[in-house]
């Protein structure tokens, strides 16, 4: 009633929690330890009203829990979440915990298939039966697990990942899609065997996620390249004689056409940009999609124009400030989804796995030699830029070893990005991602190979600018990865730029900060133009 938020857990992590159906206990993942080696997460209960909880058992490294939504039974008398083998991304399980067992354990429900995705939908289907999402099929589809009869159902056969799902009166309502676009799927949840029927279906452009649905409603956000945010409410009715059921969609939240094109500086268009290697699906040039993001108000002078490639996390249907700003400032952005990118099914998801910093980063080669020749650029005015697993492909990709597919970058931006993976591993709170990712530290050969392809091992190779920033509190990735990097290249005379934000997580915050962050990145646009020509040096000049 009064508003005021109040602190009522002290742990180091949590990964996730979810509330009984009446709303009286919520079950939680808290997460103790600052490396790999010391992590323990356990399953805890906590009773809402009065306070009082308990700890229900922990895990091992066998079976190790991660990050879920714990779900109650519609009796209490369980909690279901996510748990890995062995730590293994690949090999998520879905796991039952009965409450009112004497010595409570974990009971696997899934099988052994390898799947990278499973998620829990919220609420309970007729029969005792829970919804969740899995990828053992190669896609993100909807499942069921009759809880009576132990029996596991697959509920969709989508050729593209469900991201979200909610149950409602008239059926399971799913939200699938790539970075191409989102479907809107509404399965009849009553049929007790194969696939279920679909009632209703439709193409939305854009990134749609799914924000609630109860009963006969459901909200949906949508996002675009070109579109900051809106939000439709869709309401369903049931056809007397059984039948599809109705829909009426109405807008929810959009902003004023004058406020939302002061906001939009960037003209998107989707592209296919043949890569390195051959598609075993197609026996063909793979082709990478991606999003190629035109200022509206480009730049007239050729030696002043720059183009900005994604480095990883590219290809998404959203929007993005950062993308929005460069094109403000009359400069092109691409954003490729590179191999190792969601939204296109496992398979494709994994082409990365054990393998970071190799294939992804020629697919950035290829994507800017498309880039050079698509746009009438010259190498130095083609750069790199990233965040976090971006900033490592970032530094990576302007420290790379000889190759005749090599490109010569003109500039990097690396934001958070970790310049060690044999450092990064022992410091992070994902250190099961390097793994998958990487390789085991422990194998000397998997240790060789993280060692080789660190940007920290080949600084003498860095010949383009780069601008390095992180903030001081990153505890995702440790802030000491850009400052040994930046010691390390100052040290060799090598090119690179360092500002560090005091107080500062992962991501820049407060508009001062993100001023300081963004004159940098002009600065160093600004920089890497100089003695390139006579104009070349004022990027954001006339337009």
């Amino acid at each position: 009633q009064s508003g005021a938020l109040t602190q009522v857990t002290d742990h180091d992590y949590v990964y996730g929690f979810g509330f009984s159906e009446d709303d009286a206990r919520v079950a939680y993942l808290p997460r103790a330890g600052a490396t790999a080696a010391e992590f323990r997460t356990c399953l805890r209960v906590r009773e809402v009203a009065g306070g009082g909880e308990r700890e229900v058992l922990c895990d091992s490294p066998a079976l190790s829990f991660t990050w879920s939504s714990p779900r109650f039974s519609a009796d209490g008398g369980e909690v279901y979440f996510t748990a890995l083998v062995d730590g293994d991304r690949n090999r998520k399980q879905l796991v039952a915990v009965d409450l009112t067992a004497e010595k409570p354990s974990v009971r696997r429900i899934t099988d052994d298939t390898p799947r990278s995705r499973l998620a829990l939908v919220r609420g309970w289907l007729p029969g005792e039966r829970l919804v969740f999402i899995a990828n053992d099929d190669g896609f993100a589809n909807l499942y069921t697990y009759e809880r009576g009869r132990g029996e596991l159902r697959q509920l969709s056969r989508l050729r593209e990942d469900v991201s979200d799902a909610a149950l409602l009166d008239v059926g399971v309502l799913a939200v699938s899609g790539t970075p191409a676009g989102s479907t809107v799927s509404l399965f009849d949840g009553r049929a007790a065997a194969g696939p279920a029927k679909i009632l209703g279906q439709d193409r939305q452009p854009g990134k749609v996620r799914l924000i609630d649905g109860h009963g006969l409603q459901a909200a949906w956000s949508r996002q675009a390249p070109d579109l900051l945010f809106e939000a439709n409410l869709a309401t369903f009715t049931i056809a007397p004689d059984g039948g599809a059921p109705g829909l009426r969609v109405a807008p929810l939240v959009a902003l004023e056409p004058e406020r939302a094109a002061g906001l939009v500086h960037c003209q998107a268009a989707a592209v296919r940009i043949p890569t390195h290697d051959v598609d075993p699906a197609t026996k063909a040039t793979r082709q990478l999609h991606a999003f190629v993001l035109r200022p509206r108000e480009p730049i007239a002078a050729p030696s002043q124009r720059r183009a900005l490639i994604k480095a990883f996390y590219g290809g998404d249907n959203r929007y993005s400030a950062f993308d929005q700003v460069m094109c403000a400032a009359g400069l092109t952005v691409i954003s490729p989804a590179v191999r190792g990118s969601g939204g296109f099914g496992k398979d494709f998801a994994a082409l990365n796995d054990r393998d970071l910093g190799g294939a992804e980063i020629r697919d950035l080669f290829a994507v800017g030699r498309w880039v050079e020749s698509e746009l009438g650029l010259e190498s130095w005015q083609v750069g790199v830029y990233g965040g976090s697993h971006g900033g490592y492909a970032t530094m990576r990709a302007l420290t790379f070893e000889p190759a005749p597919d090599r490109y010569p970058f003109g500039f990097g931006l690396a934001h958070a990005g970790f310049s060690d993976i044999l450092t990064f591993f022992a410091a992070t709170n994902i250190p099961d991602w390097v793994i998958l990712e990487s390789g085991d530290p422990k194998v000397a050969a998997d240790a060789a190979k993280m060692r080789e392809r660190s940007p920290l091992t080949h600084v003498e190779r860095l010949e383009a600018p780069l601008l390095l920033t992180h903030g001081e509190a990153d505890a995702r990735v440790p802030v000491a990865e850009s400052r040994q990097i930046a010691d390390k290249a100052k040290a060799l005379g090598r090119p690179v730029t360092y500002v560090e934000f005091p107080g500062q997580g992962h991501h820049i915050e407060g508009l001062a900060r993100l001023v300081e962050f963004y004159q940098a990145n002009f600065d160093l646009l600004e920089a890497a133009g100089a003695g390139r020509g006579g104009e070349a040096a004022a990027v954001l000049g006339d337009r």
